[in-house]
């Protein structure tokens, strides 16, 4: 066998490797977006309001007091 075909051969063999290893990927990606479910939310006003009022934002003013003293002092 001469060197010419041997490196031919290492080349395929590591083309075929490639895109073996390319198209496990996709197929992994591909099983991970089937398999995710999507989330179920209610969209009536009730629920966006009933929602919006259970956040707990803590106390605004105490978080913003050294935020508006810089302010005051340019």
């Amino acid at each position: 066998m001469t060197k010419k075909n041997l490196i031919l051969i290492i080349l395929l063999i590591f083309a075929a490797g490639f895109v073996l290893w390319l198209s496990s990927l996709r197929s992994d990606q591909t099983e991970d977006a089937v398999l995710t479910p999507m989330a179920q939310t209610s969209n009536t006003p009730e629920a966006i309001s009933a929602d919006i009022q259970g956040i707990e934002l803590g106390d605004l003013d105490a978080e913003f007091e050294s935020i508006d003293q810089d302010l005051n002092n340019l």
